[in-house]
């Protein structure tokens, strides 16, 4: 027990500890009464069961058990705030009490503050933030008078440029949070790092690995990052800190009693900002009582020699040590990005920008603004937010289209250009949005220098948009067929390219690793693996301990698990089934139709790190031969994969519809159902078209079982389900055409009518509820916009089908779609398709978007032809859908209560997140397709024609020479020129002419549909076998027969400090040995 002397210290606290063992309480107490001195506590032990009399002579309570469960069960039991309280006892005589927690980890002391006021409880741990306290009552626990003050004298620029001096009060305290276990630093690591100023500065990038986890920096380091670095610098600072994953913290050693260091008279500000850093990691080394190894980085070599052997496991090291000692064998890649930015920071130059006043934005007519040559760009790089000058309408210029010779200079020819656009030059750059960029080295760049000096050179983003990138590095040898990832650091105003520094290589360009991770640094699209906190978030289903689902949950829920049919059509081999369907006839005649999706949201609290990680990915990533879930696997693939014959938690929306599929009435919430088959497009597809019993049966494994009449009876029902099902998707589909849907069709998807089955309950199912929480939420719900195209967007559609003497009409979505719907050629069926496929290239991409910041007007979906509508319908892999359920279940909680969702400007900064993310993963899939084709192709001759490749044809090589196609198909590359037309091209040369027409095509026979999909599949499995066995064709050395041997003799046990800390603190949990 403890109290606190009332001459010294305005508060009274009183500490209670219930029976201690004999064998725990020795290693406790050392522990104890230091952090208790350090806090300006006195301490006086007493034994097992007896109660003491504090300082002032008042009597305790001796009745504690009472109290003890009263304000446990109340709020800490239930929040889980404390976990195992067994050992704790809480005195209710008091305002406040401080209780201290053995039961978890026993060496480390975990302290909370239990503070009660009249009924109510209120728990913080102990070093949180005391403010807390402040704001709620007039708390005993700080005596306010009596905290440290001192001045801080700063010089700084005002507005006008001119240096002032400044005064500012600053106060001091002993309770500033030091965010350890179990509040923001993970519990999961070896050790602290703490960087100093300088460090943080120049090597923050390193620091942003997601490898490297549980860094305090100091106030005074994220001061320097803001005033000595840049803005984009400290946001990022500001970013990492965030993200709670990465489990890094501010500390604000400035106003710690105890960890504040004084500026001394004279002395060096980088001198100070290094005793500062060491101070604070002094300070947490011993406020933590030596139980965890803190790491001091600096680039003070003598700082480091005075400081780095002073104190056992409080290390003083250089970037470059704590980087090899701790990092190198497990993350090789760090050294090479180490050394980037050291070579880097030695001629480093900084940037000026123009920064100007904001303005109130206005939209603009619709149109882009041309930047036309290298000055109007002004530096400024593709993403960058820029400020435009609109130069006058005389001098506006029109989007070049001609295809010209290298070095040739424009005609002036009008038939080259596009119609006239705003024309505008870049004053000034308000935000730089510089990423990572993959790059390679020029065949023509000189090599054998890589012993000498690293010197400049240049290299070409794999992004035709960024320019080419000035770096320095000796590797020059060993990167020249290397992707390699670089970074933007400044651009000179005097200079043609930008200066940058490199990160590190992906491997050889053309090996299949390479490019797959070159695909996925370019889209911003980040893979690591889920961390072990987040997946300790996630319930456990394992043979041994199964998961089952919780009783008083389903009594919560409608059980639709006997009263209905349901079932999923998915592609063949799909694993994560996230959406099911069931259609049955009501008793009035009446049709009910179902939508039953995955309950996402059941296991995935908002705010966890799960839900964080799942927010910051937004999809899963689909790659030709892999993908990337956007939620651990114990969920995407298990828990919400409504797989056949198994209970899931389910959120349903179930319509009655009349004969007319009119809605009569509209049920939304949260279900238990059992999906009883699971099938495949192909196999619903032929089950409605009536193939026979037999064939049913030995496609579905979940009839395999059942016999006689009861097999019989469960197929025809399955038969008339699915044709009921096709027959309301048919009705519901003739609705929404009639009021304007387009139909764009893919010139290389074979379609089935199934798919539009499907497709149309699942757009019903999202209509439904954008309705639904457009409703109770007006200004803050989530829903998808897909705006109207822009009329010089359909120019390219318009002219193709001149050329068959079509006419499109585009004023609307109904007329465009009729329009197309009389594009046939019954001479050329495939003629109305490649024209959809044009259609479908000039719309505009649809985008989510929160309510509140468009007018009800613009909610619209153009080419669904719908009010409004969302995504609901897959929530394992889109994060918009988990937001969306989340409103759904609000808008139909049948209590009231106070939101929890994200406010308007909240919910809008991250629609546009997951906008972005959206259109990275489809980038990323595409483009990961053409690799693999690229791949296969490459070194394959001409003579087998059995793949359908669809590409451009180029009709002028890169030196300008134009193809002329002889009458027995041979190719000749000569001279000559290319003319374009409004609907055909020319290809003049001295061989003669050659005209194609627009839509001229080439067709495969018409099997190439039915084999398409097999013929991805060996592409795929091709090119990745070839990969493998390319890396296992890599040169070995041999190192002798007795290397093994001599290796456990005498080898590390541990390849890193990392891997040696991480033994001992495992060691160090072990309970003692009797």
């Amino acid at each position: 027990m403890v109290s606190s002397n009332a001459s010294e210290r305005h508060c009274k606290l009183n500490v209670y500890v219930k029976s201690v063992s004999e064998q725990i309480w020795p290693r406790i107490y050392p522990m104890f009464s230091a952090s208790l001195s350090m806090r300006g506590f006195r301490f006086i032990e007493y034994h097992d069961n007896q109660y003491f009399t504090s300082m002032d002579e008042t009597s305790m309570d001796l009745h504690l058990k009472q109290s003890v469960q009263t304000i446990m069960e109340h709020r800490l039991l239930v929040d889980n705030t404390i976990p195992d309280m067994t050992m704790c006892d809480l005195c209710h005589s008091q305002d406040l009490v401080l209780a201290i927690n053995f039961t978890r980890k026993p060496i480390l002391c975990q302290w909370y503050l239990v503070a009660r006021e009249g009924a109510a409880s209120h728990v913080v741990p102990f070093d949180g933030d005391v403010e807390i306290f402040r704001n709620s009552w007039e708390s005993p626990f700080v005596d306010w008078e009596m905290l440290e003050k001192s001045d801080r004298r700063l010089r700084l620029k005002n507005v006008h440029g001119k240096s002032v001096c400044v005064v500012r009060e600053v106060y001091r305290r002993e309770d500033i949070p030091c965010q350890s276990p179990p509040t923001l630093l993970p519990k999961d690591i070896t050790h602290y790092v703490i960087p100093d100023p300088q460090t943080a500065r120049e090597y923050l990038e390193i620091f942003e690995s997601h490898h490297i986890r549980g860094i305090i920096f100091t106030q005074t380091a994220a001061h320097s990052v803001q005033h000595d670095g840049s803005r984009r610098l400290h946001s990022r600072l500001k970013n990492l800190i965030k993200d709670r994953r990465r489990g890094s913290v501010i500390f604000h050693n400035e106003f710690q009693t105890y960890a504040y260091c004084e500026r001394e008279p004279g002395e060096k500000l980088s001198h100070w900002h290094v005793r500062a850093t060491y101070k604070t990691a002094d300070w947490y080394f011993n406020h933590l009582a030596a139980s965890i190894p803190i790491v001091m980085v600096t680039s003070d070599e003598q700082f480091i020699h005075d400081f780095g052997h002073k104190t056992p496991n409080l290390f003083v090291l250089t970037m470059r040590d704590y980087l090899e000692g701790f990092w190198a064998q497990l993350v090789p890649e760090i050294m090479e990005l180490y050394q980037s930015l050291h070579d880097s920071s030695k001629n480093k130059t900084k940037e000026a920008f123009i920064r100007r006043a904001k303005k109130d934005l206005t939209e603009d007519s619709g149109s882009d603004i041309l930047i036309s040559g290298m000055v109007a760009r002004n530096r400024a790089v593709h993403g960058d937010l820029v400020v435009m000058e609109l130069l006058p309408r005389a001098q506006w210029q029109g989007r070049s289209t001609g295809i010209q010779n290298p070095g040739e200079k424009g005609s002036g020819d009008n038939a080259n250009v596009s119609d006239m656009m705003p024309t505008g030059r870049v004053v000034g750059i308000t935000q730089r949005n510089w990423r990572e960029y993959v790059a390679c080295f020029s065949q023509d760049e000189e090599v054998g220098r890589g012993d000498k000096k690293a010197g400049k050179l240049l290299v070409i983003p794999w992004d035709y948009r960024i320019p080419k990138i000035r770096i320095s590095t000796r590797q020059v040898d060993a990167l020249k067929d290397h992707r390699i990832i670089v970074r933007i650091d400044s651009w000179d105003i005097d200079s043609t390219y930008p200066n940058g520094h490199f990160v590190r290589s992906l491997g050889k360009i053309g090996d299949l690793e390479a490019e797959v991770a070159a695909i996925l640094v370019e889209n911003d699209i980040r893979v690591q693996s889920f961390s072990e906190a987040q997946l300790l978030e996630m319930p456990v289903d394992t043979p041994l301990s199964p998961w089952t689902m919780d009783s008083e949950e389903v009594t919560r829920r409608r059980d639709l698990r006997e009263s209905h049919l349901i079932f999923s059509i998915d592609p063949k081999g799909c694993e994560d089934v996230d959406d099911t369907l069931s259609v049955r006839t009501l008793p009035n005649g009446n049709t009910e139709l179902g939508v039953h999706i995955a309950d996402v949201t059941y296991f995935v609290e908002p705010g966890s790190l799960t839900d964080q990680e799942a927010q910051s990915r937004s999809t899963t990533v689909y790659l030709a031969d892999r993908r990337y879930d956007m939620l651990p696997g114990v969920l995407s693939a298990n828990l919400c994969s409504l797989v056949s014959g198994v209970d899931r938690y389910a959120v349903s929306v179930i319509w009655e519809l009349d004969r007319n599929y009119e809605v009569v009435d509209v049920w939304y919430g949260r279900t238990v159902i059992r999906s009883q088959y699971k099938l495949f497009y192909e196999l619903a597809q032929a089950i409605h078209e009536g193939i026979v019993d037999a064939e049913v049966v030995r496609s579905i494994p979940e009839l395999h079982n059942l016999w006689g009449t009861e097999l019989d009876d469960k197929v025809q029902e399955l038969r008339e389900t699915v044709d009921r099902l096709m027959q309301v998707a048919r009705g519901l589909k003739s609705r929404r055409v009639k009021g304007g849907a387009l139909e764009l069709e893919s010139v290389e998807v074979q379609h089935l009518e199934v798919h539009d089955t499907i497709a149309e309950c699942m757009i019903f199912a999202n209509h439904w509820v954008a309705k639904k929480i457009a409703e109770t939420f007006p200004n803050q719900s989530l829903l998808r916009h897909h705006p109207l195209p822009k009329e010089e967007q359909f120019t390219n559609l318009n002219n193709c089908a001149a050329s068959r003497g079509f006419e499109i009409k585009t004023s609307t979505n109904k007329e465009l779609a009729e329009s197309l719907d009389r594009c046939v050629d019954s001479k050329d069926p495939v003629v109305n398709k490649i024209l959809r496929s044009l259609a479908t290239q000039a719309m505009s991409n649809a985008a989510y978007f929160c309510t509140g910041v468009l007018p009800r007007d613009q909610f619209f979906h153009y080419g669904l032809a719908l009010d409004m509508y969302t995504h609901f319908t897959s929530p394992i892999r889109r994060y918009a859908d988990v937001i969306v359920h989340r409103q759904l279940l609000e808008a139909v909680a049948n209590e009231k209560k106070k939101t929890t969702l994200p406010s308007c400007t909240e919910l809008e900064s991250l629609s546009q997140h997951i906008n972005t993310k959206h259109r990275a993963s489809q980038y990323a899939q595409r483009e990961s397709q053409e690799l693999f084709q690229c791949l296969f192709f490459r070194g394959r001759g001409t003579e087998d024609d059995q793949y359908g490749i669809k590409g451009p044809v180029y009709l002028r090589s890169k030196q300008g020479e134009v193809v002329h196609v002889g009458e027995d198909g041979a190719v000749e590359w000569t001279a000559g020129q290319v003319i374009k037309m409004t609907t055909h091209v020319m290809v003049d040369s001295v061989l003669g002419q050659q005209k194609y027409d627009l839509l001229d095509h080439i067709t495969q026979p018409a099997n190439m549909e039915t084999v398409a999909k097999q013929q991805k599949a060996d592409i795929i499995q091709e090119v990745t076998s070839e990969a493998v066995e390319k890396r296992l064709q890599l040169e070995s050395y041999d190192l002798g027969q007795n290397f093994p041997q001599l290796k456990q003799e005498y080898g590390q046990s541990k390849s890193s400090l990392y891997e040696m800390f991480s033994d001992l603190r495992t060691s160090a949990l072990q309970p003692p040995t009797t």
